[in-house]
């Protein structure tokens, strides 16, 4: 499985995700973990191996871009966001 999550830009405001087919369904299967109506799963998380994981490559394959080791994405109620 490959997926990176890299930052590519001096002031780090922007967020870039590539992945093969295999890297980017592991993605969608934490995105849809939150979308699914029986409510077990409020967040998903993936990490880089230093960071504990094996969801997303250790290293970015593009020049000068910087890995981002965490990605989270929560689920909130769009009255009271966390």
């Amino acid at each position: 499985m490959k997926l990176w999550i890299e930052s590519s830009t001096p002031d780090h405001e922007v967020v870039t995700i590539l992945g093969n087919r295999e890297g980017l369904g592991e993605l969608l299967a934490c995105l849809q973990s939150l979308v699914v109506q029986d409510g077990t799963a409020d967040d998903c998380h993936l990490f880089t191996p230093s960071y504990g994981g094996d969801d997303l490559a250790e290293e970015t394959p593009r020049e000068g871009s910087q890995v981002v080791h965490q990605l989270s994405v929560y689920l909130v109620d769009e009255d009271h966001p966390r």
